[in-house]
């Protein structure tokens, strides 16, 4: 993720994917906020640590911290950020 933002021009729109932010261990609102106005889409992806979970745990059930994100994007609306 930080290989593809750092590399490209600032006008080029990025999804950001949750799940995969936090698998890499990086925190999902720092990296929302170090990239503004650069993120369009949001894959809600939920995620976990542990034997079993991962990807499998169920939206809201992971270490997603959806609240701040979703009050991100009302901060980024204006440019319209799709979830």
């Amino acid at each position: 993720m930080d290989v593809i933002a750092a590399n490209t021009p600032k006008d080029f729109m990025l999804q950001f994917d949750v799940g995969t932010c936090l698998d890499a261990g990086a925190d999902p609102i720092a990296w929302i906020k170090a990239n503004p106005g650069r993120i369009k889409s949001i894959h809600c992806k939920d995620w976990a640590p542990g034997d079993g979970k991962g990807y499998k745990v169920l939206f809201g059930e992971g270490d997603s911290p959806w609240s701040k994100i979703f009050a991100r994007g009302r901060v980024e609306r204006r440019r319209r950020v799709l979830f």
